[in-house]
């Protein structure tokens, strides 16, 4: 059963490329978020922003394709207040 949010769509401009969004529902954001966390329970930023892009970016994006922290950053923050984070 889907939710409210799981398939909404959005279009937001970083560094003057434009990336499309798509939710992948409520309890994915949870899981993801906890799938994110080592062995220890510490957090893994590295996992977590890639799943960001291979689950929520529309276009195929890595982290390898940023030029700087500060426009990653900034597309991970569009994609957080996207999800509801």
């Amino acid at each position: 059963m889907s939710n409210a949010t799981e398939g909404k769509k959005k279009t937001v401009k970083v560094n003057g490329k434009d990336y499309t969004l798509q939710h992948p529902g409520i309890r994915w954001f949870i899981k993801h978020s906890d799938s994110s966390k080592d062995t220890q329970g510490n957090f893994s930023n590295e996992k977590y922003i890639d799943g960001l892009l291979e689950n929520v970016v529309i276009q195929q994006v890595t982290m390898e394709d940023f030029d700087s922290i500060s426009a990653l950053r900034e597309l991970v923050d569009e994609i957080e207040t996207f999800l509801g984070a």
